[in-house]
């Protein structure tokens, strides 16, 4: 009998290692990361007894186990209350080596109510650290110590397996952080920002002539017609506004009539000064009379003369559309256009109240044009308005800079941004200086 006794336990025992071996095979045949969570989660109940098996993997920075496989699941509700419990559990317990756990002995009323009580976690490892896990789950009875050395040697062909497979040939998920970094990348940026760095500020800019001829409205009048398009080159003397002229046309007839009646009347009574006491009497009275008309014929002469206005220097002439002005009545002093030279500009800044900084003549100005988007213009700080103006519901300080190479100038009326540079201070200041005194404004401190 006892051998074959003998022989029995060693047709088991070769049973056993046959199974084991068959079943390693199947691990090596999984060609992903899919099949192979899928495999680990459920497979391995051909040979260990077991209700439900899940697969867990490390994510960093967070540096926690979270769920990545349940077995026989294609989804998983991350946020029903058993797998929180199940996640609180496995990243608390010191998990290290192969640990059979009773769920009976957690008072969470999730882990009470599940009904499969024993489980088994089966760690991966990966570089001598914890990056994986494997948890089994049955309610009949504990796992025993076979079943424990069998799992235990499944986890290790898992292991090798998943290295092998994988696309980034981690366990885990994420990039791990040393905890010496967490102290050294805080100390860094902190240190950074006591770099010393020029403090600047973004502003809106506009391209303006400088020195522009200004054409205004020298009377009150109606514009008849503009006789030069927008953007024009025009040389000295060219006609370039006609007003409304007929009354003053007329007037200026009325003006020249009574002038000759002026004077006719000057010289009947200088004729008569000589013999008739009353004529000589009269004379002074005549020669004013006849100095006023003149006064009034040259008044009228002006005015019509006024009434067509020349450029008295070459450039482009610079306005928005004739329609806009033909018929229109305007005043004295209104700016009708401009005549400017397209060589000789500068640049309108407009600095917003709230990012007022200190400002001197001559601070560097670097403009970039939406018109010139792969350069920029370097320009000295001209002037500045010590004052505010407000357009538009917008507050703002006027500032005037000059360009330092005007070989190939800007279009003017050209927009874009201007960077104003001024002292040199520390980073943490530049950052913070707006908010910082936006908080002040808040508190009023």
């Amino acid at each position: 009998m006892a051998p074959r006794s003998g022989q029995s336990a060693s047709n088991h025992l070769a049973s056993s290692a046959l199974r084991l071996l068959q079943f390693e095979a199947q691990i090596r045949n999984q060609t992903n990361e899919s099949q192979l969570k899928a495999h680990m989660s459920a497979a391995p109940r051909e040979l260990v007894s077991f209700e439900q098996g899940f697969f867990w993997q490390k994510h960093y920075p967070q540096n926690r186990f979270e769920l990545s496989q349940i077995s026989d699941l294609d989804a998983i509700e991350t946020q029903s209350p058993l797998i929180k419990a199940l996640a609180e559990l496995v990243n608390q317990l010191p998990l290290d080596g192969v640990q059979k756990i009773d769920l009976s002995q957690y008072p969470q009323p999730a882990l009470k109510s599940y009904p499969y009580q024993h489980l088994i976690w089966l760690p991966l490892y990966e570089k001598a650290q914890i990056q994986a896990g494997l948890l089994y789950a049955r309610h009949k009875e504990p796992f025993t110590d076979q079943e424990r050395s069998l799992l235990e040697r499944l986890a290790t062909t898992y292991q090798h397996a998943w290295l092998a497979v994988s696309r980034h040939r981690h366990l885990s998920i994420g990039k791990k952080i040393r905890k010496r970094w967490l102290y050294i990348v805080p100390a860094l940026v902190l240190l950074a920002g006591f770099f010393p760095v020029q403090m600047n500020i973004l502003a809106p800019v506009s391209v303006q002539a400088s020195n522009p001829y200004r054409l205004t409205a020298p009377m009150d009048g109606v514009i008849k017609e503009i006789l030069v398009e927008p953007n024009m080159t025009i040389k000295s003397g060219t006609l370039l506004v006609q007003f409304e002229d007929l009354e003053l046309r007329n007037a200026m007839v009325i003006a020249k009539q009574q002038l000759a009646v002026a004077k006719a009347k000057l010289t009947q009574t200088n004729a008569h000064a000589f013999d008739d006491m009353q004529a000589n009497h009269d004379l002074p009275i005549r020669e004013a009379e006849f100095k006023l008309a003149q006064a009034q014929y040259n008044y009228a002469q002006d005015q019509l003369a006024h009434s067509q206005i020349h450029s008295p220097q070459n450039g482009v002439v610079i306005y928005s559309d004739k329609r806009d002005w033909q018929g229109r009545a305007v005043q004295v002093g209104e700016q009708i256009l401009e005549v400017a030279n397209p060589k000789h500009i500068q640049f309108k800044i407009n600095l917003a109240i709230g990012d007022d900084f200190p400002l001197k003549v001559g601070q560097e100005v670097k403009v970039y044009l939406v018109s010139s988007p792969l350069g920029g213009f370097a320009a000295k700080l001209k002037s500045f308005s010590y004052t505010p103006q407000s357009e538009e519901g917008q507050s703002f300080y006027t500032l005037i800079a000059t360009p330092e190479d005007i070989t190939y100038p800007p279009r003017i009326g050209a927009q874009g941004t201007a960077r104003i540079y001024g002292e040199y201070v520390s980073l943490w200041y530049q950052l913070l200086r707006r908010p910082l005194s936006m908080l002040r404004q808040w508190l009023g401190v």
